[in-house]
């Protein structure tokens, strides 16, 4: 079984050999199950943590730390009605994909993930403001979503333009949009439902036309909106903060009818540089979240970006993280001894 199938199978639940353990997906890398790609942008620097400045959708950005992408200066849409007058990348231009057809050689046994940035919400927040949108949400229902419409319409060209030229080879498209806070979503789930809800479901429809799964990261509290997302036709949801929610419940109620992509989580057990804690954090979520058949994909940190979001300046904490994964592999685990009952903690084998 090659990369690409043992990931296919873990997002469809029909049996990977073993749990996949995906590349850097901050950046691309060679390793890994899972290789993620970007498009080649104007304006990369803010996305990169290389000093900010100006994106291509027109937004300031400004940090002093390396490997950040920092905090916006500015939102150029001061009238939701005037969003025609920003720029917008086109998904289908050709010069965006350069980077891609380079790399996609280097690995043609992987899974492939183009990842486009921010897929609605988060760019909505971006372009109008935060407190600014919500309140749009609110008092300006249609003009919310005529917006919504028109930024959504990049993911769609670039969804076509994938399916164009490199059908077969990228799999999947994957996008971020964090939908929670600490303690809750950001919006209720039946504002979710009328005003976000059906554009999700444009992107994921799109992509399963085309034969691509729909890949999406959203950092808080989101699980009072997963069942929607589920049924918007999300296949790979990454949460890294997955100590927000009570591990339990969140497996009862969605292991088996979603894949995870996840981690240690970057706030509470991967800040402690203790590896004892990140070892029974994974174990935790792969004996609740992974279904007999799949639904988990262990995600991988460079060092660097270890460093930039959860302080650990450890050179072999990114190298154990993985190492860690493969040792406590539950489908791997099943296949050695498939009467096992697996319990939190209880599912490690010899490495």
């Amino acid at each position: 079984m090659n990369s690409y199938e043992r990931v296919k199978r873990a997002i469809e639940f029909t049996g990977p050999d073993r749990l996949p353990i995906a590349g850097d997906c901050m950046q691309y890398a060679k390793h890994g199950d899972v290789i993620y790609h970007f498009p080649k942008m104007s304006g990369y620097a803010w996305w990169r943590g290389d000093g900010g400045g100006t994106d291509e959708w027109g937004c300031q950005w400004e940090t002093n730390r390396q490997d950040d992408m920092g905090q916006l200066l500015k939102h150029p849409l001061e009238d939701i009605a005037g969003f025609k007058g920003l720029p917008r990348p086109n998904g289908a231009d050709q010069s965006r994909y350069e980077d891609l057809t380079r790399e996609l050689p280097e690995r043609p046994d992987a899974y492939h993930v183009f990842c486009n940035g921010s897929c609605l919400f988060e760019r909505m927040h971006f372009l109008r403001g935060f407190d600014q949108l919500l309140m749009d949400m609110a008092l300006y229902p249609e003009e919310f979503k005529t917006f919504a419409d028109w930024v959504v319409h990049y993911q769609e060209e670039t969804i076509d333009y994938l399916a164009k030229h490199f059908a077969g080879r990228v799999h999947a498209l994957r996008c971020t949009d964090d939908l929670g806070t600490q303690i809750n979503s950001i919006m209720s789930p039946g504002q979710f439902r009328e005003l976000l809800k059906p554009f999700y479901g444009r992107v994921a429809r799109l992509c399963h036309d085309h034969g691509m799964h729909f890949w999406l990261h959203s950092c808080g509290k989101i699980d009072g909106l997963l069942d929607d997302l589920i049924e918007a036709g999300v296949d790979v949801i990454n949460m890294f903060q997955p100590n927000l929610f009570n591990l339990e419940e969140l497996g009862r109620r969605f292991a088996g009818r979603i894949a995870f992509e996840n981690y240690p989580d970057v706030q509470l057990s991967v800040p402690t540089g203790r590896r004892d804690v990140i070892r029974a954090d994974i174990a935790e979520q792969l004996a609740r979240l992974a279904a007999p058949k799949g639904g988990y994909i262990a995600a991988h940190l460079a060092p660097s970006h270890l460093k930039a979001q959860c302080n650990v300046a450890d050179p072999g904490m990114a190298d154990y993280i993985t190492a860690a994964f493969a040792e406590l592999d539950p489908f791997a685990a099943e296949k050695k001894d498939p009467e096992r009952v697996e319990t939190p903690g209880a599912n490690s084998r010899p490495g």
